[in-house]
């Protein structure tokens, strides 16, 4: 029996130091260059190693607060761009309201 005990602990410690960590791999896309990425995004590519999550950033035309505002803005509501890719850490998740060109944004995470 302890011979069994001793060959299972060994035959473990064997698989672990062979085990090689599969590098991540995430869809990278962006819509202003490649459209489809938001319904298509194609097949996941390797991430640099220094990448532990997979991220799909999402900026919106922020909605406006009144109904006078919101005649005037066709736009409020809608997606300016996507963007999926690979990211060193999830620390920045739910939404925030930015500015970008001028212009203010909500941006997803």
């Amino acid at each position: 029996m302890m011979k069994t005990e001793a060959l299972s602990a060994l035959c473990l410690m064997i698989s672990i130091k062979i085990h090689k960590v599969l590098p991540l791999s995430c869809v990278q896309c962006s819509t202003p260059s490649s459209p489809q990425c938001s319904t298509d995004p194609g097949p996941p590519q390797m991430c640099p190693p220094s990448s532990s999550h997979c991220v799909t950033l999402v900026q919106y035309t922020p909605n406006l607060q009144d109904d006078s505002d919101a005649n005037f803005n066709d736009h409020a509501g809608r997606m300016i761009k996507m963007e999926r890719g690979c990211d060193k850490d999830n620390s920045k998740p739910g939404c925030t309201v930015g500015k970008e060109d001028d212009m203010a944004i909500v941006e997803c995470r």
